[in-house]
């Protein structure tokens, strides 16, 4: 029998038991937790850098009613010095870290095997604290979803898992940091399912996904003591299903701004990308222009999710409501544009928001009883665009209902999402994703024909008399003389009758016999390993498993009888795959 070392055996070992007991829910409890605890340190240290910088230093968003050092004409420069401090800890430590974590998660996932180096979590997370506490326009998503999927890739790269293993563990990392971050478990778990494909669904992980995301956010909450949604809004009930005409117009609103935030994103990347400076003193010029914008639209800096509330209970005149999206959209691509890190899932939240009061607060304005509640359309709003841009249609609409408590707009959200995903399908916010499981690597073997189910065994087998079986009432010493000259490694042993009852090797013969005192005693039964045997009628993929769950290099081949045919070498299945490959690539 082939010998394993014992270190890799271990490890096979305990990869088979993930794989096939289900043991990959232990690894996502682990990053559950981890995850969780990443996410909560990361918004505790947000919120005390913002609460420092933004509020006590700058007075932002410009309250005169509060004490602050920094003169309010002076703002712009929080923003530039922000970028700067971002731009020289990415561009010096780890450049990948810079824009937006998840396309950069989605690309490890599809071409680098669901590896993430740890530096550029790391730094991706403090890069961000200094984007967002200075006033940049980014979310909480991409720090936090890279860093679990860091994680995820690091937990899989500490047990050698394969690549499908460390991939799933990656999805399921960021899973954790966004069910976490958002409070929003089930939300978070579609988002790492559906965020990797324009049209489709990782849902080989999905059980996985959604324990890390629940432990996560569990977690968290122990952690941060906030048990309650992510952002207190009122209950806003889906009125009547006349109105679902009118929510699909939210729908179709969404469609003209999100093609404009997906091309002035490219377009300022590559403007940035071309500007000739130093790639540290990007960020911060990205950040002076963000700082220039808040004076005349102060709700497109920073992360601001008080403005939705405001737009929910109708404090901002709904004609002012599409120049703040437009606003937060330009605010947004310079800030990550320009190489600032942070998250684009927050932004698209708030200008979705924006966007659906503006429908809902102006038909209401046209027809007061035609439209009761035109709250609800902001937070239609919210689920309709990202689930377009970001091509996330499910993770949209729950990821809203979980946010916000407000699960009876279910139908309207519905509605929304799909008209938007409908009508903007040629563009993504993220440019790593891909089409759906045929485009990607990751399931390329899974779309090829398997050469070997084509041919069966015995179109290369032939029958042989001359095989040395052992009887299974010989003693070992005469086995052992038996096979004494014989090159074969493993021999089938048969019972009274001929027929093939088991293997023994010629290892384990020599080991009985030099470790026995009563060697006479022992027979060649006592020591037969499992009834490992080919049969003719089985393709070569099927025999070629045989071969590697048994570990020998020859296999017996039984008859319809269970008796001897011959024996088969696994170099003769792998020389006909390499011949079959061979074929198929000229054809």
């Amino acid at each position: 029998m082939k010998l394993i070392p014992p270190e890799r055996l271990k490890f096979l070992l305990l990869q088979q038991y993930w794989h096939r007991t289900g043991g990959m829910l232990g690894f996502a409890v682990l990053l559950g937790m981890l995850g969780g605890t990443t996410a909560a340190l990361f918004k505790r240290t947000l919120e005390f850098v913002q609460d420092m910088v933004l509020l006590r230093f700058a007075g932002f968003p410009f309250a005169a009613n509060h004490a602050h050092v920094l003169p309010h004409y002076l703002f712009f420069l929080v923003p530039a010095v922000g970028g700067l401090l971002s731009g020289i800890l990415v561009f010096t430590l780890a450049p990948d870290a810079a824009g937006t974590g998840t396309d950069a998660l989605i690309d490890a996932f599809h071409n680098r095997g669901g590896h993430i180096p740890m530096r550029t979590a790391i730094v991706k997370f403090f890069a961000s604290i200094i984007t967002l506490g200075s006033g940049g326009s980014a979310g909480y998503e991409g720090p936090t979803a890279q860093m679990g999927g860091a994680l995820g890739s690091l937990v899989g790269r500490l047990f050698r898992l394969p690549d499908r293993g460390r991939r799933i563990l990656l999805l399921t990392g960021t899973a954790a940091g966004l069910g976490a971050i958002f409070h929003a478990p089930l939300g978070g778990a579609l988002t790492a399912a559906e965020i990797v494909y324009k049209e489709d669904f990782e849902s080989q992980g999905f059980l996985p996904f959604t324990v890390a995301s629940v432990v996560a956010f569990a977690c968290f909450s122990l952690i941060t003591h906030q048990h309650t949604t992510y952002l207190h809004f009122p209950m806003l009930p889906f009125a009547s299903v006349t109105e679902l005409a009118n929510f699909a117009l939210v729908g179709l609103v969404c469609v003209p701004f999100s093609w404009a935030f997906v091309r002035l994103f490219q377009k300022v990347q590559a403007f940035f990308g071309g500007l000739k400076m130093k790639n540290y003193l990007k960020p911060a010029v990205g950040g002076l222009l963000v700082g220039i914008l808040a004076y005349l639209c102060p709700q497109a800096a920073g992360t601001n999710w008080s403005y939705l509330s405001d737009a929910v209970s109708g404090s901002i005149a709904f004609h002012s409501l599409l120049f703040i999206a437009a606003a937060k959209i330009i605010a947004t691509c310079l800030t990550i544009g320009s190489g600032g890190s942070g998250g684009v899932f927050g932004p698209s939240l708030f200008i979705g928001g924006m966007l659906g009061g503006a429908v809902g607060f102006g038909l209401h304005h046209l027809h007061p009883a035609l439209v009761t509640t035109p709250g609800s359309y902001v937070l239609v709003g919210m689920g309709a665009f990202f689930a377009g841009a970001a091509k996330a249609p499910l993770a949209g609409l729950i990821m809203v209902c979980e946010i916000t408590g407000n699960y009876g707009l279910l139908p309207p959200l519905l509605i929304a999402s799909t008209l938007h995903l409908a009508l903007s399908r040629k563009w993504t916010l993220y440019a790593s994703q891909r089409h759906n499981k045929f485009s990607s690597p990751v399931h390329e073997h899974a779309m090829k024909v398997d050469v070997l189910r084509q041919v069966t065994l015995k179109s290369i087998f032939r029958e042989s008399a001359n095989v040395p079986t052992l009887h299974s009432d010989w003693k070992l010493t005469d086995a052992l003389a038996s096979v004494r000259y014989s090159e074969w490694d493993v021999f089938p042993v048969v019972g009274e009758q001929n027929e093939f009852v088991g293997l023994v090797s010629t290892a384990s013969l020599h080991l009985a016999v030099a470790e026995s005192q009563a060697e006479n005693l022992l027979l060649v039964g006592d020591l037969m390993s499992e009834e490992f045997f080919l049969e003719p009628e089985m393709d070569l993929h099927q025999a070629l498993t045989v071969f590697l769950e048994s570990g020998a290099t020859h296999l017996p081949v039984l008859n319809e009888e269970g008796r001897v045919r011959g024996m088969i070498r696994l170099h003769d299945i792998m020389a006909q795959y390499h011949d079959l490959t061979q074929k198929s690539e000229s054809g």
